[in-house]
């Protein structure tokens, strides 16, 4: 009986001790950049992974050994990719890589990646006091579909951003947020 009380300590010191250490952790420094680059509305994303949608087509893909050495079918190594979410005050210039599956054939252009650049619409932008993070929603347009965008901002300058679209599958990004560079 004793042992079976020792062990249930056990598993919820465990627990406990999980759910402790998933909290942000900020300095100083990075607090008053990200309020800085906030009220500035300009900031600069650049993702190390994305995230697709788990499908059969992945996985096929995955299977054929065709993605990045580290990465799966429902995580991609993008960090040696050129990509970026770059807020300008009122405008975007968006370029990220896309893994995932087309749900409508509206044709494909040019780029195969999501590339926007533009006004964004219906901006609203969010503090949350309690995880200490800033969430922006926006939607955009390029040529052939629509986006909406979720990203949360953490005090400690990473960004985890999703994106669904008018025409693909939806995707997941995780990166820095730096300072826009002049």
């Amino acid at each position: 009986m004793k042992q079976l009380k020792f062990i249930v300590v056990l598993i919820m010191l465990g627990l406990f001790q999980a759910c402790v250490s998933s909290s942000v952790v900020a300095t100083e420094e990075q607090k008053a950049k990200l309020e800085l680059m906030m009220n500035d509305k300009s900031f600069n994303i650049e993702s190390q992974v994305a995230y697709p949608m788990s499908s059969s087509g992945m996985n096929a893909v995955s299977n054929l050994n065709l993605l990045p050495i580290g990465s799966s079918a429902s995580r991609i190594d993008i960090s040696k990719t050129a990509n970026h979410i770059k807020l300008m005050n009122d405008s975007i210039n968006i370029n990220l890589p896309y893994y995932g599956e087309r749900q409508m054939g509206s044709g494909y252009s040019e780029k195969q990646g999501i590339d926007i650049q533009g006004k964004p619409e219906n901006v609203l932008i969010t503090y949350n006091e309690n995880k200490k993070m800033y969430r922006i929603k926006f939607d955009a347009q390029n040529k052939t579909e629509s986006f909406n965008f979720d990203i949360s901002i953490y005090s400690n300058l990473k960004a985890s951003v999703r994106i669904n679209s008018s025409d693909r599958t939806s995707i997941r990004f995780d990166g820095d947020v730096k300072m826009l560079e002049d």
